[in-house]
Formats: structure tokens, sequence, C-alpha cells
């Protein structure tokens, strides 16, 4: 059995087959051609169903006749995706003995049934009622298919209940509107800012129909409860980035698919309907594949051959399973349509196998017969893009010459990259100057203290970007670069805290113990440090409590103080009063617009309910529908009016209130300062780089607001963590729709957010420390690379050194390793230990993890000391037995190592120890160790 389709007309049929099959690669939006897909799936179920019809068995062509009639029904009534009252009309005045009329109510997301039939010898109507498509929420949460009972509410009816005029009038009215209008109590939603806003992209609540039209029919019936079809749906929610609403399977097949598996149950029982039904898909796809070999891609059609031959071989698994009455019918179809099958299969893999064998043969690279003997031509070589190049060597070569030949005595000796060393020492000779600034040039008497604010932060910021790469990898030139921005910062901090009084109540964000770890050689440099700690003590003492200007907006933060308390305060509450007032302005012009458009609505709708569709004979001398129908105009006029939401522009908490107006015009002094102190604290204390994070909307740039925004947005500004509902699929509401559901409250949740770092400061969950600039160098191949110290203060206790002496790494001894160990052990007697070390051979001070140790600790500047500009660790210097015990040691070390010229690690050591000497001792030493660095300075 053989039959030609003729080619589709649709050329939307790649988007058939994705709502047939379900490919692997499915759109990320929904589909345009929605009408297009309905009709192509209805024309290829009926031209199944034509083959059956056609059959020479009597029950085949029975069956195929039955379903026939049901496609042209629904055909007719689901026409573009609506329901029109005139057609309901004529079919239920129509309906047929046991002929379901399958609707499709579009926008109550529901199929309906309505049969005729009889119920212990009365003629009755039975409506079934059932959700067309599920929720995204389970079809995303589902493994695989979902398993669903058909139908979901029965009701059956009297004839005489159902042939009444009137009643037939108020169902097709109820029904027509349903399907065309958007109930908005129904309809997906999703909490924004305190109210519901309509989720467009997902489905809608069937409860209009399954709910109160089954209530209503029943109170003129009774319920019913009807053998359950079970069927396995799959679905996807394909959904792209930027697509809109997510591209789902098309509700109508699987009512439509419902309606004809329901009917053929009723009329031919549940083994023999099932089998007639999946007959029915197979000719379907068989149909397909008949007439889309030309327009469909061949991955697709291997697909489609795939999915047929997959129910085929269900059904004979079905087959074999069934019992004898049963199989008789399976035999009967497969007798009459395996051969069909097997040919459109064979038809399909030829296809695509001439396809494959096309584009190897069109791949196939033709390598032709190397010749003999060489032409003329090819023994030239053509340097086309060569020409410039080479004329531009040989310019420069008679340039040369030239100047040569004039010039013959005089030969050019000047590197070719003169200012490379120029530019190299000049970087670190202006970073020393900035370094020696003294503490009366920062004062900029000429400035006003907001000028001053800026000029600081710029410094900050200037500095730092360019000590950052001079320094990395030194620990004590970083901790140079980290001294001069703190002093840098007192000063800021002193201008900012006389600007704005309020600065004082709040902690400045970091505490004087921080600074403990830097690495200070001169003491000039340790009374700076000494400073700064002790005006950072005085900042934290006064601050009422540890809250930061960084911390985000709650009760009792920065910005609501300055808001309620500053001398801005009136500034600000005008300019809240200003938001306000265009606020109440723009909200007076959406009711306006409202009203305006809800009574156009209005006025659509009664024209709508009061016409009816137009139709015109073609030449087949059959009825079409009119392009020009003046009803389905005025209704895609109603279904496309949408309106704007109105969102207010202020936050309604009234913290962030504040905050947000706070921020819009923010005076530049403060966003000068709250910069560079988060540089700081925020930034270089942070010892592990963050992730980033980015927030939805900067407050600068809502659109409601960016118009009142002063100064620039740089640096540490107040940001959301969710969008406004301005920039979401929200925004824009279809009619009809009630006022209280376009107005809302303003839907950001505002927080403190760094744009130059992109991250958000109160996230940060790391301790602050300066440690991590300070490092020791990396110790390759080293025993001590295992038991470096991270660079802190804190170090083990002699007993936790004793007892850990069973981790001592490979390559030590244990007197090396509790030596080592306890170098850091202590900030009070680290000098007598590394004097003890020195004078004992525990260590080899010819390698260079205990040298640079020690090096790293002799510098360190350790706790402060109230009393002693030494601070506690370096006090020791006072006492002259300790510095000559450790001149006369650091002589015999050098005596020891004069005449290795390997010795570089521990040549360093002593420079270093030697000119702590020479920084920290009294007079009377001082000679002495000046003696001493006079003997290095001639060994070397």
């Amino acid at each position: 059995m053989k039959q030609h389709y003729p080619p589709s007309t649709c050329s939307k049929l790649e988007y058939v087959t994705n709502h047939i099959v379900l490919p692997p690669r499915l759109p990320g939006k929904e589909e345009v051609c929605e009408d297009d897909v309905r009709c192509e799936l209805l024309e290829f179920l009926q031209t199944a169903s034509i083959t059956l019809k056609a059959d020479s068995d009597t029950e085949i062509s029975t069956v195929g006749r039955s379903i026939l009639n049901v496609l042209e029904i629904c055909k007719a009534t689901n026409l573009r995706g609506k329901l029109d009252k005139s057609t309901l009309l004529h079919q239920f005045q129509t309906i047929q003995p046991n002929i379901p009329i399958i609707l499709h109510v579009k926008e109550q997301n529901a199929g309906l049934l309505i049969w005729k039939n009889e119920r212990d010898g009365e003629e009755t109507v039975t409506f079934e009622a059932f959700e067309a498509s599920p929720v995204s929420e389970k079809v995303l949460s589902a493994e695989g298919p979902l398993q669903w009972d058909f139908p979901g509410e029965t009701v059956v009816i009297p004839n005489t209940m159902f042939t009444q005029p009137s009643f037939q009038e108020s169902l097709s009215n109820f029904l027509e509107s349903a399907s065309t209008e958007s109930i908005k109590r129904f309809a997906a939603g999703v909490l924004k800012g305190g109210s519901v806003a309509f989720e467009n992209r997902d489905t809608t609540d069937p409860a209009l129909i399954t709910q109160m039209l089954m209530t209503l029919l029943e109170a003129n019936g009774s319920r019913a409860f009807p053998p359950l079809l079970r069927k396995r749906v799959r679905d996807e929610v394909s959904w792209a980035p930027g697509g809109g609403k997510p591209w789902r399977r098309l509700p109508f097949w699987l009512v439509l698919r419902v309606g004809i598996e329901r009917h053929l149950y009723m009329q031919f029982g549940a083994t023999k309907g099932r089998a007639y039904y999946k007959f029915l898909l197979c000719l379907m796809f068989s149909a397909i594949l008949g007439s889309g070999t030309d327009s469909l891609s061949p991955d697709r059609i291997s697909l489609l051959t795939a999915k047929l031959a997959r129910r085929l071989a269900k059904l004979e698994v079905d087959r074999e399973k069934a019992l004898h009455n049963d199989r008789v019918t399976y035999n009967r179809l497969f007798d009459r349509f395996e051969l069909f099958f097997q040919t459109s299969i064979s038809n399909a893999r030829n296809h695509v196998a001439d396809i494959w064998n096309t584009f190897k043969r069109s791949i196939q690279r033709k390598i032709p017969r190397l010749p003999l003997h060489a032409d003329e031509n090819s023994q030239y070589l053509s340097l086309t893009n060569s020409q410039k190049e080479i004329e531009n060597v040989l310019s420069q070569y008679r340039i040369d010459r030239s100047w040569t030949s004039n010039n013959p005595s005089v030969k050019d000796f000047t590197p070719k990259r003169s200012n490379a060393f120029k530019k190299f020492a000049n970087n670190y000779n202006s970073l020393s100057e900035r370094e020696r600034v003294s503490d009366e040039a920062l004062k900029f008497p000429d400035n006003s203290a907001e000028e001053t604010c800026i000029e600081l932060a710029v410094m900050i910021w200037n500095y730092y970007n360019e000590a950052k790469p001079a320094y990395n990898g030194n620990p004590e030139q970083k901790s140079i670069m980290i001294l001069h921005m703190m002093v840098l910062w007192v000063e800021l901090d002193k201008f900012a805290t006389k600007l704005y009084p309020l600065l004082l109540d709040y902690h400045p964000g970091i505490s004087s113990g921080l600074l403990d770890v830097l690495q200070l050689s001169s003491l000039k440099d340790s009374i700076r440090l000494n400073a700064v700690q002790e005006y950072i003590e005085t900042r934290c003492t006064r601050s009422l409590s540890r809250r930061t200007i960084f911390d985000d907006p709650t009760a009792g933060c920065f910005a609501e103080r300055y808001f309620d308390l500053s001398e801005d305060s009136l500034r600000l509450q005008n300019l809240r009063s200003k938001i306000e007032s265009q606020a109440q302005n723009n909200y007076d012009r959406k009711v306006q617009e409202w009203q305006q458009k809800s009574e156009i609505f209005e006025a659509l709708q009664k024209k709508i309910a009061l016409s009816s569709c137009t139709y015109i004979n073609n030449r087949h001398g059959g009825v079409d529908h009119d392009k020009n129908c003046e009803k389905c105009d005025n209704q895609h006029r109603a279904n496309r009016m949408t309106i704007q939401i109105h969102e207010h522009p202020l936050p309604e908490n009234p913290v962030h209130a504040k905050a947000v107006l706070f921020e819009l015009q923010c005076p530049e002094p403060f966003k000068s300062y709250r910069n560079a102190t988060w540089l700081l604290f925020g930034i270089v204390a942070c010892p592990h780089e963050q992730p980033p994070a980015y927030p939805r909307l900067l407050v600068s740039e809502y659109r409601e607001l960016s118009k009142f925004v002063t100064g620039s947005s740089v640096g540490i500004v107040l940001a959301s963590t969710t969008k406004s509902l301005l920039s979401t699929h929200y925004r824009g509401v279809y009619f009809p729709v009630r006022l209280e559901d376009i107005c809302f409250d303003n839907n950001l949740r505002v927080r403190y957010y760094d744009t130059t770092n992109n991250i958000f400061p109160n996230r940060q969950s790391h301790v602050s420390s300066f440690s991590h600039h300070l490092q020791m160098p990396n110790l390759t191949n080293s025993p001590f690379s295992s038991i470096t110290p991270p660079g802190s203060l804190s170090g083990s206790s002699s007993y936790e050194i004793l007892a850990s002496q069973s981790s001592c790494p490979p390559g030590l001894n244990a007197h090396e390793f509790m030596a080592y160990k306890s170098l850091f052990s202590g900030v009070v007697r680290r000098w007598p230990t590394i004097l003890i070390e020195l004078g004992s051979s525990n260590l080899n001070f010819s390698t260079k993890g205990p040298c640079t140790l020690i090096c790293q600790l002799a510098i360190q500047a350790g706790p402060r000391d109230t009393n002693d500009i030494f601070r506690v660790v370096h006090k020791i210097f006072r006492d002259e037995t300790f510095c000559n015990r450790l001149i006369k040691l650091l002589e015999e070390r050098l005596i020891g190592i004069a005449l290795n010229w390997r010795e570089t690690d521990c040549m360093e050591m002593l420079i270093t120890l030697i000119l702590r000497l020479c920084a920290l001792s009294p007079l009377r030493i001082l000679d002495k160790a000046i003696t001493l660095l006079k003997k290095i300075q001639e060994t070397l």
C-alpha cells in the first residue's frame, strides 16, 4: 500500500516536529507561528484519518470516518486559537451522538470535551474538563514524563437542558470570552515589592473552567466519574537568556490527543481504542515523513524515523501481550499498514543517506596529478606582501650610509633603549619623594576642608596605583607603602571628621594592632607608625559601636542619621518632597491612562460580543474565514492592549529611602573619603582576592532617580540586589487589569557596592590583615618552606614547639626545627632568642631560610608600647649589655664568612642586624656599630 503526499505548505514544519517529538535542541522562546502549527497538526491528523477511512476493512474505515468527523468539528471550533460564539452555537445545535466537540480554551489553559450520549435510557450531554499545560515548576522538577489522569472534572446534564437556546447562548458567550480574555485572578503571579505581579511566562490556573464552569453545570446536572485515561505527558520549558516567554509544548496538541483518545476509548473500548489511537499517530508520522523530506533537516528526519520505529516496536510488544480478541485487532492493523510503515522508514533513511553521500562528495578534496616539469611562472617567487617591509629596510640602510659617509669620525654609542633605566629610576624617585613628605605639607593651607579631603583621597589612590606594582615581592617596601597610605588617611580622617562630625560615632573599620606586622627599618618610620596607631586607637575608643560607614542601610546607619541630624537635612528633605511630588504626578497620569484604556477595552469587548465573524465563499464552493473580519480585528486590538506599570521611585523601607536620598546627593568630599577608606581597609587589608559579585541595578542608574544624581558614581555606591520592575518583563500588563495590579511599591533592596572591585563590602567574610603583603620569599626546595610563618606575630609556645617535634620536615634535624620555630615564638623574647641562635650552631646561617627569617623579624614593628617609641619588641636595645653582646657575635660571624664569597645570605643578615644597631642603640654603642659596618664595607 503506497500513498503519495502533497508537499507541506507550511514553512514552519520544523516547528511542528518540535511539538510532536521534542528534539534535543528546542527554541529558547515562544514561537510566533502558533496558528500555523495548530493548523498543520490538524492537517496531518486528517491525512492519517483519511488513510484509515480509505481502507477496505469496514471497521478500520469506520474508525477513520469517525476520527475525521471529530477533527473537522475541532478545526471549525478552534479557528485561529479562539472560540467563536456563532460557530459554537452551530456545533451545539448539530451535536452528534458519541462525536465529541473538542475545545481548547486557550486563555484559561483548559481543555473541554462535550459529548452527547445516553445514560440510563435518557439522552445526556457530558462535559469533561482538564488542564491543558502543566506549570513550569512541575515540568522542571520532574525527572521524566508527567503521569496525568484525564479528565480532571466530569459533569453530566440532561439533553433537554443543553438544547435550550438560552443555555447554549450563555454557554457560547462564556466560552468565547474565556478563550480570549485573560482573567488576572487565575493568572500566574509572583510577589514583587509587596504586591503580586503577573507572571506571563507561566501557565494560567484553569480554575475558571475546571471549577467555576463545572460547578455551574453541576447545578443543572450531576457529577460523573468515568474511567480515567492515564497518559505519560512529556513537556519542556526551554528558556534562552533574553528570550521572553519560554518555549512550551503546544497545549492544543495535548487537548487534541486527549480528545481523540477519549473518543476511541468510549467507542471501541480501552484496548482496541488504544490500538487505533497509536496506529493513527504512526500514520501521522508517516505523513510528515512523506511530505517533509524536502523541508526538514536530515537530523530531524532521522529523529522522526526513530520515533516512528520505536512506536511500532512498542505496538509489537502490545500485540504479544494482548488477549485473543484484541490481538485480532492488532494483527489486522499490522497486516494493513506494516508494509506502508516499512516503506516510509526506508524512504526516509534513503533520503538521509543520499544527503550524506552528496555532502561527502562535496567536501572530498580533489588532488590533481603532479606535473613532471615546472612551468615558467613557477620558477619565480612572488613576495606581494613583503614589498613595504623590504623598502623600509633598504631606505633605513641608505639613511645610515649617507649619515656615516658625511660623519666618518663620529660613532653613535647611544643604546637604543636609553630611556628605560631613566624611566625605571624616576618611578622610584617619585615614590620616595612622596614618602618623605612632611605632615605640615599635607595641611594644604590654601585649600578649603572640602578641597583638602578630595586632594588627600586622590593622593592615596595615585600613590597606591604607582606603588603597588613597584613594590610587589618586597615586604619592607610594601610596609612603607602601607604606612604612608595610613599617614595620608589620618590627615584625611581629621579633615573629614571636621566636615562630618557624625563620622566620629562610627568605627573607622580597622584596629591599630593590624599595623604591628609592618617591617620598618628606620626609627623615623617607627615614630610615624606610633602616631598613626595612637590616632586610630583614639578614633576607635570614641566610636559608639563597631558599626562602620560601609554597613548596609539599617536603623542607625550613617546615611539615616546624616539625613535626620546633619546640616544638610533640610536640603535632603526638600529633595524627598520633590521626588514624592513627581511620583504622585506620575501616579495620577497612570490612573488617567488606565481609565482611558479601560474604557477603550470595554468598548471593544462590547463590539466583539455584538458581532460575528464574517466568512466568504471560496472557489471550491465552500466558505473561508474572511481575513478582514471586523470582529477578529477588534479581538486582536483588545488582545494587544497593554499598560506599563507604575513603580514608586523610593523604597518602602524608610531607612532605605533615606539612604537612597543621601546617596543621590552625597557630598563629594565624603565620597572621596569613603572610597579612600575602603581602599585601605577593604582592599589592601583583604588577605584574599574576593570573587566578583554583581548587583541587579545601581541606584544612580535607576530610571526614576537618575536625574537627581549629583557627582560621580565610582567606588562605593548604593546598589540593589533586586531588579526594578520597570526593567523586567512584568513592566507591561495586558488588559483587563485592575488599577492595584499596575501600581507597585518600590522593589529595590539596597546595599553598598564597590564598582571598582565588583564586591559588596558587607559580604566580606575575611578578617582584615596586612600580613599577606609581608610574606617571606618562596623558599624553593628548602626544608624550611613548610614551617615558614605566615607573616603574623603569633607563634608557638615553648611547650608547643617541644610537642611538635614529630612534624619536623625531612632535611632538618630536631635541633634546627626547634631553633627555627623558637625565633618567632614570642615578641618579648625575640631578640634574646636571636642572640642565642647567633651564638649557637643550631641553625645553618649559610642557608636562605634562617637568614631571611631573622632579617624580617629584626625590622618587624611588633606591638606598641605607650611609654617607649622603641615598642615592645625593640626596647631591649636600650640595654647596653645586650648591644655589646650582639656586636661581638656579629663580629665573630663576619670573621667566619669574610673569605667565603658564597655567604651572601648570611652577609645580608649581618648588614640588617648592624643597621638595626645603628638605628636603635645608645650613643655609646653607635660608634662600635658604625665601625663594624665599615668592616663589612671593607670585606665587600
